[in-house]
């Protein structure tokens, strides 16, 4: 079930869909269908995951949380399985699961994604008191409210009432200052925040001074792994722990399924006879020697011949 802040989110988000459908300027969005729908995945996963996107799109993927390999993932995909989302774009009015709502504000690259950043930005509607959403009709009425109390002073603080159902509703105290603001305007910090700072500031302690476990990584098979510098591999060499590459430094399986959007995008090497694919740049993770370059247009073709020749 959504809570009412994500239902505004989703509303923005589609509202923001029908608004590029409408002006129907990229091809995906033409007649759409499965098919274009997974073929315009792949195109913005060739482009490259931001991190900020990486959560949505191996959620709607079902990928393994260490799993950064995204266009092996969808690859296993085919257009039956953009059914759901598809029937969404069909009729926004439905309410799908979450993993739809982010995926689809991935795909047209809503500005405010995914739904912790939208939340961080301030875009939802009203405010939260006690997680209620309250209107902006009310939060005018609030503010009449609070410029007649700071008109007229009283002896004790006025107090905000937040139920008004309860026969002895809570009541929160304001500081006024010489200039009649409140503590909204920063005026005061509240006590909790220098809490949370004091614990913040001890976890970062802890962690420098606790000593490191992976300060070391090895290669397996298209990824790295993080390890301890006291565990020697003997069939691959230990390298020094790099998270960047631990993260981001992939190679990609199926070499034939590489498009014109792969390149310029995507590295390559010869190993042998063998085209070996990654999705960054560097030097070979087992051959030091060997410098990965720039996918080409004659990679792609060499690739594609391969698989022809397969068939």
């Amino acid at each position: 079930m959504y809570s009412e802040r994500f239902k505004v989110y989703k509303e923005e988000v589609v509202a923001a869909f029908l608004k590029k459908s409408d002006q129907a300027n990229e091809s995906w969005l033409v007649d759409l269908n499965r098919r274009k729908i997974r073929d315009y995945c792949v195109e913005r996963i060739e482009r490259g995951v931001e991190p900020g996107d990486r959560r949505a799109v191996s959620d709607y993927l079902k990928m393994k949380s260490d799993d950064h390999d995204y266009l092996n993932a969808i690859n296993a995909t085919d257009a039956d399985y953009f059914q759901g989302l598809f029937q969404f774009l069909k009729d926004p009015s439905k309410n799908p699961a979450s993993t739809a709502v982010e995926m689809l504000s991935w795909l047209i690259d809503f500005p405010y994604r995914p739904f912790s950043m939208y939340l961080e930005s301030g875009n939802t509607q009203g405010i939260v008191i006690d997680e209620k959403i309250i209107p902006d009709e009310q939060k005018k009425g609030d503010e009449n409210i609070s410029n007649t109390n700071i008109e007229q002073p009283v002896k004790d603080p006025p107090s905000v009432l937040v139920n008004q159902g309860q026969e002895n509703p809570p009541s929160t105290p304001f500081d006024t200052g010489t200039d009649g603001r409140s503590p909204a305007h920063g005026k005061t910090m509240d006590k909790r925040w220098v809490i949370a700072i004091v614990v913040l500031f001890l976890i970062c302690a802890i962690y420098w001074l606790l000593p490191k476990h992976n300060e070391c990584m090895y290669w397996s098979s298209d990824h790295y792994v993080a390890t301890s510098c006291n565990i020697p591999k003997s069939d691959t060499p230990l390298i020094k722990f790099d998270e960047e590459k631990l993260q981001g430094f992939r190679r990609i399986e199926k070499v034939d399924t590489l498009t014109t959007y792969s390149v310029n995008k995507l590295w390559w090497v010869r190993v042998g006879d063998s085209i070996e694919v990654y999705t960054a740049g560097g030097r070979h993770p087992l051959y030091a020697d060997k410098k990965l370059k720039l996918v080409t247009d004659y990679v792609v073709n060499v690739c594609r011949n391969r698989r022809n020749k397969y068939k």
